[in-house]
């Protein structure tokens, strides 16, 4: 049987422990996080394949806003100003470009006066509330960034550069917000590994608290406490063994795998309290707890791997990742809760160490005795109560909306959130949709027909509430031509 060859190999088992812990603990220290987002999407997904093919054409989609709000419109001054911070970013490794307000294209040979700057800005639909607003008053920096396939933290070098560029400069009072897609891949990576080290922690002493409430016993917390360190160590390890990387999906790995070791642990533990207040000695409680455990617990856990695994049918590389390692992890936190962690209990318990876990009645077995008894008296009151919950659950449910937004999830005091929400009440947004159109037949889309058709387009885009602006051949033709539209 499972449990007597357990005892018989103790030793082995607990030595393969400690070398593989220490292997996945060595693992974990090269574990990284994820600045980009392209796990998020799904390389079979049509989307993807015209990323892909814009970025071929046209190079990087991605860009950096800097921008000002001056008490007063800008002057000579501010301009030359913002120029020389702009020069100093072009210099920045994988800048591909830099737009400024008096080299609005971005051409290093360009560079307008003052008085050309006003009227290009203001009139060039290119530019307006773009790089300059209608008042002049708000002013920014268009940074275009190389895309390196392959490099997943370039990004967050050029965020770094540029946030160093601006620390401190200030412009007649005014500072710059940083904002733009890359710098929320940046500062989100960020709080992931934020969380990581705040969350975890959390968890542990709360874990600990709940514990030490249901048992009574120090020394069986403890246990507990390493028996779920040591299975979230082998799962991350063995996450970054794959070379993989944490994102803002995988990284909550940890709790689930946290979680869900509790259940294996609890049942062990609640036997095993009980067989020895029957009479039995330590080793003799272990083997029946675990006689009693074992298919339960194991069940349990298969079928929600099982559940997770059906996740990674959806195609984002993050869900499947996070779907097979965080299943993986459910499986290696009942292997270790069923034969690692008794052994631990039971070494500890012939070392005269106090293993007597409190059969004092407390709070929640009171609560628990409690619900029972309703229950059972009151079974269609029960099922009344439930039925109405999930009416209302389901009335809930369809009001649920998916919010797109990341940064409405940050806290209002956050940099990043201050910065976007700068350039969206002021530029015009930092968020753009970039649409190409290609003639199947490989003619140039400069025909009437077409750019007329190119104006509808732009005017239905700009009838959607949150599209603030729309630019395209058309725009340019009409302010290089000199014609007003129409």
């Amino acid at each position: 049987m499972y449990e007597s060859f357990l005892m018989r190999r103790a030793k082995w088992v607990l030595v393969a422990f400690a070398a593989l812990t220490l292997f996945f603990g060595y693992q974990i220290i090269g574990l990284k996080v994820d600045s980009s987002n392209e796990k998020m999407l799904s390389k079979a997904d049509p989307a993807y394949g015209y990323l892909e093919e814009f970025r071929r054409i046209f190079g990087s989609d991605e860009f950096i806003v800097g921008a000002f709000r001056l008490p007063e419109p800008a002057g000579e001054k501010v301009l030359e100003e913002i120029e020389a911070l702009a020069e100093k970013a072009r210099r920045i490794p994988h800048v591909r470009m830099v737009q400024s307000p008096l080299r609005p294209s971005g051409d290093k040979d360009e560079e307008l006066d003052e008085e050309e700057a006003r009227r290009i800005l203001v009139e060039n639909p290119a530019y307006s509330n773009v790089l300059a607003s209608g008042d002049f008053r708000s002013l920014a920096l268009i940074i275009w960034l190389e895309h390196l396939e392959g490099d997943r933290v370039y990004r967050g070098r050029i965020v770094q550069a540029i946030r160093q560029l601006s620390s401190g400069h200030a412009l007649n009072g005014a500072r710059m917000y940083i904002a733009g897609i890359p710098v929320e891949k940046n500062d989100i990576s960020a709080f992931v590994r934020e969380d990581q080290q705040r969350i975890v922690p959390l968890m542990f002493v709360l874990i600990g608290v709940i514990i030490f409430a249901i048992f009574r016993n120090l020394l069986v917390t403890a246990l507990v406490l390493l028996l779920l360190g040591c299975s979230l160590l082998w799962t991350l390890g063995l996450f970054a063994f794959a070379g993989k990387e944490l994102n803002t999906v995988t990284g909550l790995i940890a709790p689930v795998v946290m979680i869900v070791t509790l259940g294996s642990v609890i049942h062990f533990l609640s036997h095993f309290a009980r067989l020895g207040r029957e009479g039995m000695s330590s080793g003799q409680a272990m083997q029946s707890a675990l006689q009693i455990v074992l298919a339960p617990c194991f069940l349990a856990a298969l079928t929600t791997a099982g559940g997770l695994l059906a996740t990674a049918t959806l195609g984002v590389p993050a869900v499947q990742e996070f779907a097979i390692f965080t299943a993986g992890g459910v499986m290696i936190s009942f292997f270790l809760a069923v034969s690692v962690f008794p052994l631990l209990v039971i070494l500890f318990a012939r070392r005269g160490m106090a293993m007597r876990i409190s059969n004092a009645r407390g709070l929640l077995d009171r609560s628990i005795e409690w619900v029972v008894l309703v229950v059972s008296r009151y079974p269609w009151a029960v099922v009344g109560m439930a039925i109405f919950v999930a009416m209302g659950a389901g009335f809930g449910l369809m009001r649920l909306d998916v919010d797109t937004d990341i940064i409405n999830s940050l806290r209002q005091s956050a940099p990043l959130y201050q910065a976007t929400r700068f350039v969206d009440r002021y530029m015009g947004g930092v968020n753009s949709l970039e649409v190409m159109i290609d003639k199947t037949s490989g003619e140039k889309v400069v025909d009437p027909d077409t750019l007329r058709k190119v104006a509808g387009l732009q005017d239905f885009l700009e009838s959607f509430p949150s599209v603030t602006k729309t630019y395209s051949i058309v725009d340019g033709l009409i302010f290089s031509s000199g014609l007003g539209p129409g």
